[in-house]
């Protein structure tokens, strides 16, 4: 396929959005496929919640 010839793969620290500003350069589109995934139960849904939610916020 066409599109997989320019398909770039990086990784993005969740919890370090200041090094998504990099990462994005240059992209169309974004397809966010992490989340955290913690061991055990978190004390608090927004520990998972928020760092996947913030993850996709882009701020120029």
């Amino acid at each position: 396929m066409e599109a997989l010839k320019s398909l770039k793969v990086v990784h993005c620290d969740l919890n370090s959005p200041d090094k998504w500003q990099d990462a994005m350069k240059g992209c169309d589109a974004i397809l966010h496929v992490a989340s955290p995934f913690p061991l055990g139960i978190p004390k608090h849904e927004d520990d998972v919640i928020m760092p996947a939610r913030n993850g996709v916020l882009f701020k120029s």
